[in-house]
């Protein structure tokens, strides 16, 4: 009995010392095993990065056929996307593919469907975003989202896709109201709600270089001068001789607009009431873009236009200005083409008041020199034209064989010796080599707590866009600065 009560005190002295040498050890065990599975998931989320920033850089470089070596170079030096990109970028100026370099990241459609479009409500994002409540705001939630995430950054309000502001088909009703709310009143036809006439904008149009995107400042390099070809005689060495270069830069300058809209506007959300929120938004800073490109001062934050760019070509009408005539827009295409420009999308822009003037101009047997514009002759039919020009409607006209769009965005009050005030621009040129560099998208940010609209249940909106202008070649346009039209 003693010889067991030994034997059973000793097996648990032996247990317990066992347990205490566990208790040792086991703490440092689990330990080390967290500390093992953490670094197995950051090796599992490093591989699963790696594999997705491989397979954005392929689709990437698949959608606008960048070369299989370009691509291998890229994936094996580490680049990120937005590197990825910015290479992308370069080598579609390069190619002088256009409009690749608005593909996907660089401002390419979100892949919508049409029933989204339909639905997608800006006033809804707004108010959203104010109230910090997106459980209403699904659709303009994700917009946004996927936006933030292509272009790398967040913000407080909204990022608006571009695709969403395209016109859509909507259904509109017979609604009622006054100024503040004035689309939910009674006996009020919203359907027909007259809106402001507005400048029409034209530079994209005309054949512009949208390049979209950007994140940093941008130079994009360029050669000014070339090597000589040499003729030499046998046994004669040819002279050493080399190119210049330089860049055109590209600087973030930002316009905004900002106002204020009722809290019940907002909630409406009547396509009436949409159409409100979107138009002045986003058409004010449209027109202010166009006209910056056109006649920008390079002060006061604005980017620097055309008609103030030096080395641009120049046709005189005279020390008074001249009443504008065809023979001053063959001028302008001559010397476009006397600089080696003449070729891309070439086209005419100036002032409705040019195109009146030019309406007007009829041969010395009265018959209007301009088909389409002019009306017909005495025989009834259509007036001789200069060759190659017709009409073409609102989108645009065509002049000597090249495209022509008309624009009070371009300056009509330009002075000229005694004509003060009275002399309209216009330009001919290769719109692909202007440039206008986007830096992100749109962005709307709503204020709910702004001093004044708060205390009526308002809220301040604020939309801003960051862009610069800068032209390839300031060769590739003329401009005539003093045209007379009355």
């Amino acid at each position: 009995m003693t010889s067991n009560l030994s034997t059973r005190s000793g097996f648990c002295s032996f247990i317990e010392q066992f347990q205490g040498a566990f208790d040792n050890i086991t703490p440092l065990s689990r330990s080390a095993r967290r500390a093992l599975r953490a670094e197995e998931e950051n090796q599992r989320n490093a591989v699963e990065m790696e594999r997705a920033r491989i397979a954005e850089i392929e689709a990437l470089c698949a959608t606008h056929k960048v070369p299989a070596e370009t691509k291998i170079d890229m994936i094996e030096r580490g680049l990120t996307i937005d590197a990825v990109r910015g290479v992308i970028l370069n080598h579609l100026i390069a190619q002088g593919e256009r409009q690749k370099a608005l593909s996907d990241g660089f401002g390419a459609p979100l892949g919508f469907s049409p029933g989204e479009r339909n639905r997608y409500s800006l006033s809804r994002a707004i108010l959203a975003a104010a109230s910090r409540d997106w459980s209403g705001a699904g659709l303009e939630r994700e917009a946004s989202r996927a936006i933030a995430k292509r272009i790398g950054r967040d913000t407080p309000g909204v990022f608006v896709p571009l695709e969403m502001l395209a016109p859509q088909r909507r259904d509109y009703n017979t609604l009622t109201g006054a100024a503040g709310g004035s689309l939910v009143g009674t006996n009020l036809l919203a359907g027909n709600f007259i809106d402001l006439l507005r400048s029409k904008c034209r530079v994209m149009q005309l054949g512009a270089t949208v390049l979209s995107g950007l994140v940093g400042n941008v130079d994009i390099p360029r050669r000014t001068a070339a090597g000589a070809a040499q003729w030499i005689a046998e046994g004669q060495a040819l002279t050493a001789s080399a190119g210049a270069f330089d860049v055109v830069s590209l600087r973030p300058k930002t316009v905004g607009s900002i106002g204020v809209l009722s809290r019940n506007l907002l909630m409406q959300g009547t396509p009436d009431a949409e159409a409100l929120v979107r138009s002045d938004m986003v058409q004010q800073i449209a027109i202010a873009i166009d006209t910056a490109a056109i006649a920008g001062s390079g002060a006061a934050a604005q980017p620097l236009g055309l008609l103030n760019m030096a080395g641009v070509g120049s046709v005189e009408g005279g020390a008074n200005g001249a009443a504008v005539t065809f023979d001053h827009l063959i001028d302008l295409s001559t010397v476009v083409a006397a600089a080696n420009a003449d070729s891309g999308a070439l086209g005419f822009l100036s002032t409705p008041a040019v195109l009146g003037a030019l309406s007007r101009l009829k041969s010395s047997t009265g018959e209007y020199l301009w088909a389409g514009r002019g009306g017909m002759n005495e025989n009834n039919a259509p007036a001789a034209a200069v060759p190659g020009s017709t009409a073409s409607g609102d989108a645009g006209f065509s002049i000597l064989g090249y495209r022509a769009a008309f624009s009070n965005n371009v300056p009509s009050n330009l002075t000229k010796g005694t004509s003060a005030g009275v002399c309209s621009a216009v330009i001919f040129g290769n719109w692909s080599d202007l440039l206008i560099g986007e830096w992100g998208v749109l962005e709307i940010l709503p204020n709910p707590y702004a001093s004044g609209a708060y205390e009526a249940g308002a809220v301040q909106i604020r939309a801003m866009q960051t862009i610069d202008v800068a032209v390839r070649h300031a060769e590739s346009f003329a401009v005539m600065r003093d045209a007379l039209t009355a």
